[in-house]
């Protein structure tokens, strides 16, 4: 297992260990889900990591009422590479805690790392991104502003920063959302 995936893993396991106490109770069932989707194309920040292929796609996650979340999450990946190995898969391992700012808005401080085992080791795919985001609902509108940082990017490009900016509407059957945002590497 790589030496970066496993010291990220390790504490995340040893964090959802910890007897955590909340206000309100809440059966530990309560703390899980996933989700499972079938896309048309994989694109992350505007650039297809699939070839503008279909991908298959699913995560499982825990958030505890005191505002600790875990998670994984994968997808199938086609970059294109001509020399074996080639990725195949993303495998992303993330946890934060999210919690409300003075009764106004939600902060959310978190970590993400994207591991693609099979890919050779000298293309250093693996990368981390530290992330915070501030969220707060207008009546029933929610609006959000995020920014994820990597000191060493996807294939070793450098420093990488991206921000955005998401707005949630809901109508009558559906909620519209946009968002946009902005990606700079070293």
């Amino acid at each position: 297992m790589n030496t970066r995936l496993r010291s990220l893993l390790v504490p995340i396991a040893l964090l959802s260990a910890l007897p955590l106490h909340a206000q309100e109770e809440s059966s530990a069932a309560d703390w899980f889900s996933g989700n499972v989707a079938i896309t048309s194309d994989y694109n992350l920040r505007g650039i297809s990591q699939t070839r503008v292929k279909p991908a298959l796609q699913g995560g499982l996650d825990m958030a505890h009422p005191s505002g600790l979340y875990l998670g994984t999450w994968g997808s199938n990946v086609n970059f294109g590479e001509a020399v074996l190995p080639r990725a195949q898969v993303e495998l992303d391992a993330y946890g934060g805690f999210a919690t409300s700012l003075f009764d106004v808005a939600t902060i959310d401080i978190g970590a993400i790392y994207y591991a693609y085992p099979g890919a050779g080791e000298d293309r250093e795919y693996d990368y981390v991104e530290l992330t915070l985001g501030l969220s707060r609902s207008l009546g029933p509108v929610a609006v959000g502003l995020s920014a994820k940082y990597s000191s060493e990017f996807f294939a070793a490009t450098g420093e990488a920063l991206y921000a955005s900016a998401s707005l949630d509407v809901p109508m009558a059957f559906l909620t519209v959302s946009g968002a946009v945002g902005g990606q700079t590497i070293e």
